[in-house]
């Protein structure tokens, strides 16, 4: 009875080592070159680039303590980031994303 027992713990550490390493490298970043605000998210492998309009994007966050974080909203779409950042780092985020889409 012991070897299926040790065989499922070893395939459930299997594939929580794979889903940390796949993750591992995963980042966000965002740039503000002239009017063009631009999102780049890379997740599990997957990488996604938007660009905006620097003055009619804003920036909203997520109230919600299940699905902290930040999203650029613009013209109905909606980029999410920052959901591994801490609520205070995400506040201070916000802000200063705030202020310098508001500069011109």
């Amino acid at each position: 009875m012991v070897l299926p027992y040790s065989a499922l713990e070893m395939g459930v550490l299997y594939c929580a080592l794979r889903y940390f390493e796949r993750h591992a490298g995963d980042w966000e970043k965002i740039e503000l070159r002239g009017d063009r605000l631009i999102v780049e998210v890379e997740r599990g492998g997957v990488r996604h680039r938007e660009e905006f309009n620097r003055f009619w994007a804003r920036v909203e966050q997520s109230g919600e303590r299940h699905r902290r974080g930040l999203a650029i909203v613009y013209g109905g779409r909606r980029v999410p980031f920052g959901h591994t950042m801490a609520s205070s780092e995400l506040a201070e985020v916000a802000r200063d994303l705030q202020r310098a889409l508001a500069r011109q």
